[in-house]
């Protein structure tokens, strides 16, 4: 007969629950998120002032491109 284990001890708060490795993965995921974010409003907020034209295949416009 197969078993299969249930979660780690349930009345664990969470941060007992993750290893440190799972936690720096986690930080990590949510860093890159952030820095997506920020770039994406940076990129948005140069597009909306009017300097550049996101067709003319410039880097701005291949970066536009890359976080969409």
């Amino acid at each position: 007969m197969n078993l299969v284990e249930g979660p780690k001890a349930p009345g664990l708060p969470l941060r007992q629950r993750l290893s440190p490795n799972e936690w720096r993965r986690i930080y990590a995921m949510f860093g890159f998120i952030a820095f997506l974010h920020v770039a994406g409003a940076l990129l948005m907020f140069g597009a909306t002032r009017g300097q550049y034209a996101l067709s003319d295949g410039s880097i701005f416009g291949w970066g536009t491109a890359l976080l969409c």
